[in-house]
């Protein structure tokens, strides 16, 4: 049986690269269980999920490596039942000897919440194409405008600083990234009204993606 290769872990992120773009480009179009595997892609250089800080967002049959690039004792690891995660095929999975991730593996998390906000922001807007509130398509309303105004122009500014802080290699305040991120994500939720907060709405979304950032941010 051939070894099996072990991922590079000081392979880094490069915004000239695909690898930039793949989480964010994944989180918004791929089935989930790709977009949490662009993870592994974007940061040791082979698709699968990562494990930081004793945990691990994955999906069935994805591959999992500790953010060192090692590969986690299986007898090891402890499934967490979670029925949002698993209404969208997500599993969460206590990894107790995973240590802390690194500026890369949070960063290629930002850029994967920012895909889950797009993916968010289609929903709503497929939703709400149809509908209509007091004479007009609710699209048309001001606020609902200016709702989805304001968080492509987040998802925007978070990229442009995602890209920056690779350009000078500057990760401080990439935990006021995330945080900017959540609120964001929070707001785009509530674009779809009450049906966002049902399993088959968009609630899913911004769960796993707040989880993401508890397991892959800057720890405090």
């Amino acid at each position: 049986m051939a070894k099996r290769r072990r991922p590079d872990p000081t392979m880094a992120l490069d915004h000239t690269t695909p690898s930039f773009i793949l989480p964010a480009r994944m989180g918004r179009q791929a089935p989930l269980a790709k977009a949490v595997a662009s993870l592994g892609m974007a940061t040791l250089g082979q698709e699968g999920a990562v494990a930081a800080n004793g945990m691990a967002l994955t999906a069935p049959g994805l591959p999992l490596y500790a953010a060192s690039g090692a590969v986690p004792d299986a007898a090891a690891l402890r499934p967490v039942a979670d029925r949002v995660l698993e209404a969208i095929g997500l599993r969460l999975v206590a990894v107790p000897d995973a240590g802390p991730g690194d500026p890369n593996l949070s960063l290629a998390a930002l850029m994967l919440r920012v895909g889950l906000v797009g993916r968010i922001l289609d929903l709503a807007h497929h939703h709400l194409k149809p509908r209509r509130s007091m004479g007009q398509k609710i699209l048309s309303h001001q606020l609902v405008k200016v709702g989805f105004s304001d968080a492509y122009a987040a998802m925007r500014l978070a990229e442009e600083t995602a890209a920056l802080r690779l350009a000078t290699g500057d990760m401080s305040g990439l935990d006021a990234d995330h945080n900017r991120l959540t609120e964001t994500t929070l707001a785009a939720e509530k674009l779809m009204g009450g049906h966002g907060y049902l399993l088959s709405g968009t609630h899913p979304l911004g769960y796993a993606s707040v989880l993401i950032q508890t397991i892959y941010g800057p720890q405090p």
